[in-house]
């Protein structure tokens, strides 16, 4: 019962770093700068963790989900929306799954 207490925990932990990430990229241009910069999946994981972020890709997706519906409205649900299209589209380019 504890290891499952414990696992949940780091989940739940996972997926507050990838809310914080979603928040952050609205507010940190150099994080974006940096992100985008990248040309391999391994220096986008390297560029992650090195700005304190931790996450698997299933994470970020449950992250996704969640910080969706507490929006408070279809503006902040859109701007919300459009920096997950981001990290989707500068993934993509690194032909790789997130992070």
């Amino acid at each position: 019962m504890q290891a499952r207490h414990i696992l949940r925990s780091i989940f739940c932990m996972s997926i507050q770093d990838a809310i914080l990430f979603l928040r952050d990229l609205g507010e940190k241009t150099e994080l974006r700068n940096a992100l985008y910069a990248c040309k391999t999946q391994s220096e986008y994981e390297k560029s992650l963790e090195s700005a304190g972020y931790s996450f698997l890709p299933g994470e970020f997706e449950e992250a996704v989900n969640v910080a969706h519906v507490k929006c408070q409205s279809y503006d902040e649900a859109d701007e919300f929306l459009q920096r997950v299209e981001w990290v989707r589209m500068v993934v993509g380019s690194l032909d790789a799954t997130i992070p």
